[in-house]
């Protein structure tokens, strides 16, 4: 009967350690996810300038196009292993990912360390800044937001 007991108020125990856990620390986790899925994102990213550099170098020129086209070329003379899943923009001068959900965007920035509640960012963009400020215009995005690592495309 004892075991009965002890059994249930340990059960008991360990329920309210693991509430408490995941009530106070539960956002500690979240922010480990955003900040894994960042790393993992500027690595593609780095692997892909490291393609485009070194089939530079050894071909004098990158293959045609850009975005998939020129992410295809690069697997095609296998200067980089496979293609990185998401909406890569790639070209001669920019590497970036769109990301399509502002608010997971926003969780990425703010693993980043970036403040994105009381920063001059619009509040229409969610804490979330546009990868391009102009979207007939194609401009680069420029500003205190040129170094947030994550952004998303205008609608």
């Amino acid at each position: 009967m004892w075991q009965l007991l002890v059994t249930v108020i340990s059960v008991v125990v360990l329920s309210a350690f693991g509430y408490i856990g995941v009530h106070y620390f539960g956002d500690h986790i979240s922010d480990s996810t955003y900040l894994s899925a960042l790393t993992r994102y500027n690595s593609q990213a780095r692997q892909i300038e490291f393609a485009m550099t070194i089939h530079y170098a050894e071909e004098q020129m990158l293959p045609p196009g850009n975005d998939d086209a020129l992410l295809n070329g690069l697997v095609a003379t296998e200067y980089l292993s496979a293609k990185p899943t998401g909406d890569w923009h790639v070209s001669s001068s920019e590497i970036y990912l769109a990301i399509d959900d502002a608010a997971y965007c926003k969780n990425l920035n703010k693993a980043a360390d970036f403040d994105v509640e009381t920063s001059s960012l619009p509040s229409k963009w969610e804490g979330c800044p546009p990868c391009k400020t102009g979207v007939d215009t194609g401009e680069t995005l420029v500003g205190e937001f040129a170094s947030w690592p994550a952004c998303q495309m205008p609608k």
